[in-house]
């Protein structure tokens, strides 16, 4: 769809009246599951994050700053960005979203998730250079290093936001699927290429392709050394490989989601029913916010 469509059809969205009551309970429940998740993740990911910053075993790792960047951009998502998310998409079945909240809150919406999404990717990278490299991995992994690892997610985030922002090639203006609620359209084919490309799939794979590596080495590695090291030895390899394994499952739980909810928003024309979108969403909306577990475990094993 491209930009003129989009206008057209929010400003005749804007002139309807509210959706049938027929979804409002469930509708309702949706939004109350999805913040209650939320308000356990908040308070979850601020115990992990303090931990993360005030715990020496913690800051002796040379990645904790990576780790925690990525917590705090895990509190920004589930304290402001997936509840208003869910509260955006309640209030457009009440009643059809305008152009002027669109330009306000979908800016803040895309630039977390886009961030949020490069900064996995970062740490994904740091965890492969660590299991497969270790000799070398204080050598690859320097003070820029790890600068670089937290200021390019927002510089890919800005990028993506940016041109929508300002209005060049490219608008934030609310979905004709009220469940989608604020959209991304352009005109600019290289820019919206850019856009999915940049935002959910080139992360998204260098993400997996790193964690599948990790988990092969870690294999590998356990398969080399049963019976023909010490038990301590033999220990670390199996806990490295069963770690592998979390960070692995980790992956797919953040992928699944992501790339559900990319497909649903990217075809209009094949959009499913706003039920169907409601549970991409929703489990998009709560990724963030289950991570405390997940993290908590990694960290464990």
């Amino acid at each position: 769809m491209n930009v003129t469509q989009a206008l057209q059809n929010a400003s005749s969205n804007g002139s309807q009246i509210a959706h049938s009551e027929s979804l409002l309970f469930p509708l309702t429940v949706w939004m109350a599951i999805g913040l209650v998740v939320n308000g356990l993740g908040t308070l979850g990911n601020g115990i992990l994050l303090t931990a993360t910053l005030t715990y020496r075993p913690l800051r002796s790792a040379s990645n904790w700053p990576l780790m925690a960047h990525n917590i705090a951009l895990d509190l920004i998502m589930s304290l402001i960005s997936n509840p208003g998310a869910i509260a955006v998409t309640f209030d457009a079945y009440r009643q059809p979203l305008t152009l002027t909240f669109c330009r306000l809150w979908a800016p803040i919406r895309f630039l977390t998730q886009s961030v949020c999404t490069w900064s996995h990717c970062a740490l994904a990278v740091n965890r492969f250079l660590a299991i497969v490299s270790p000799k070398h991995y204080k050598r690859l992994v320097t003070r820029k290093a790890i600068l670089a690892g937290i200021f390019f997610p927002w510089i890919i985030g800005g990028s993506v936001v940016l041109f929508p922002t300002t209005g060049l090639v490219s608008r934030f203006v609310p979905d004709s699927t009220w469940a989608v609620g604020c959209q991304l359209v352009s005109n600019n084919p290289g820019f919206e290429t850019y856009r999915v490309l940049m935002n959910v799939y080139v992360p998204l794979i260098i993400s997996g392709i790193c964690y599948v590596l990790v988990m092969v080495n870690a294999k590998i590695a356990l398969h080399v050394r049963v019976g023909q090291v010490t038990p301590l030895v033999d220990r670390n390899a199996r806990n490295r490989y069963e770690t592998s394994k979390v960070l692995l499952l980790c992956f797919v739980w953040y992928f699944s989601p992501n790339l559900a909810a990319n497909i649903f928003y990217m075809k209009q024309s094949q959009r499913p029913p706003p039920f169907m979108v409601l549970i991409g969403k929703g489990l998009q909306c709560v990724i963030s916010a289950v991570n405390p577990v997940r993290k908590s475990g990694c960290l464990h094993s």
